[in-house]
């Protein structure tokens, strides 16, 4: 097999693996199960699981909730496609610099959101670094269709993340408006917004008295109940060998969130080197701290923001940025580490 077949393969395999899980349930009792899979939002199956015994219509009715919420959040944070009626973040990125674009009340509140996250990391998550990640991006697109362009340069890269602070995203909430100060600025929320969509459809699952379901979005794992009081075990995967798993969290808490970025399911090889999809801001390229961060809480969104976070800096100051989160929120962390040797660290 030629470099190049060896690259188009490797890739394939990769973005094939996007839909599998990162995280493996084990249910530690049992009870007649609902299955529902949800395709075409933020590239990824969402597997919906009811241990409650409901009916057949009223598990229908929480999954066309789950839904229309992964829906909305999907199209309103696309970077790539306009959708009738609505003005989403492409509306938004497409009109950088040319003044104030009318958003919906979602849009508003995911975006100020991302402010709050930027602040909290110390810009560890920056949604503003849309050029350096659709940079990154394409060179990946390019990479799976065979065309193995050239790594993308250390100026080029340097010259997009000049154009990435967060302050030039002016947000107006009296009249409902967000803008990009800096015409050659665009937003990516693919760190925050499947996370995002995960928590509302877990609080609307709440309200409408949803009990013992697990929303499975990807590596976006939401726990409502535990499991007739005996609770559930995720199975966190191995990154080199991702078929198995390395360590497991009990989840034992009501209403609990657990979520992993890795560097083992959006990636491509070259030379030997794994160039994932997890960009670090000091230097624009794949981040090098960690093979997998897990990170255990109540809120999927914050989770899901601090998996990004924390995967993009050493373990102390991750653990700062922890404890300014359990502060903030009010709720309490944990944190499973692993790094390229699979040494295994954890903050409870």
């Amino acid at each position: 097999m030629s470099k190049r077949e060896k690259i188009i393969s490797v890739c394939a395999l990769v973005l094939l693996a996007i839909a599998a899980l990162s995280l493996t349930l084990v249910l530690v009792f049992k009870k007649e199960t609902r299955v529902k899979e949800i395709y075409g939002y933020f590239d990824t199956v969402t597997v919906l699981r009811d241990f409650s015994g409901a009916s057949e219509g009223e598990f229908a009715e929480r999954c066309r909730c789950v839904s229309d919420i992964f829906e909305s959040y999907h199209r309103l944070s696309d970077i790539y496609n306009e959708y009738e009626g609505i003005n989403n973040l492409k509306t938004l990125n497409d009109n950088a610099g040319r003044g104030a674009v009318k958003i919906a009340p979602e849009l508003m509140e995911l975006l100020i959101f991302a402010k709050d996250i930027h602040a909290l990391t110390d810009g560890e998550v920056n949604v503003a670094m849309g050029g350096v990640l659709a940079e990154w991006h394409g060179w990946r697109e390019g990479m799976s269709n065979g065309y193995s362009p050239a790594l993308p340069s250390q100026e080029l890269l340097d010259g997009l993340f000049a154009h990435s602070d967060i302050d030039s995203l002016l947000l107006d909430l009296e009249n409902m408006t967000a803008e990009l100060a800096d015409s050659e600025m665009s937003l990516d929320l693919g760190a925050l917004a499947k996370g995002f969509a995960t928590e509302k459809a877990r609080l609307r699952l709440i309200s409408l008295g949803a009990d013992n379901f697990v929303i499975d979005a990807g590596g976006n794992l939401a726990v409502i109940g535990k499991g007739n009081g005996k609770g559930f075990k995720v199975g966190i995967k191995d990154p080199k060998s991702p078929q198995t798993t390395i360590a497991s969290e009990e989840i034992i808490a009501k209403d609990t969130s657990v979520v992993t970025s890795g560097d083992y399911e959006r990636y491509c090889l070259l030379d030997g080197v794994r160039y994932h999809h997890i960009i670090d801001k000091d230097t624009r390229l794949p981040s090098e701290h960690f093979s997998s961060v897990t990170v255990v809480t109540e809120n999927s969104a914050l989770a899901d923001a601090l998996s990004t976070a924390l995967f993009c800096t050493d373990t102390e100051n991750g653990r700062q940025i922890i404890e300014r989160a359990e502060e903030k929120y009010g709720i309490n962390i944990s944190v499973i580490w692993i790094d390229g040797e699979g040494k295994i660290s954890r903050r409870d």
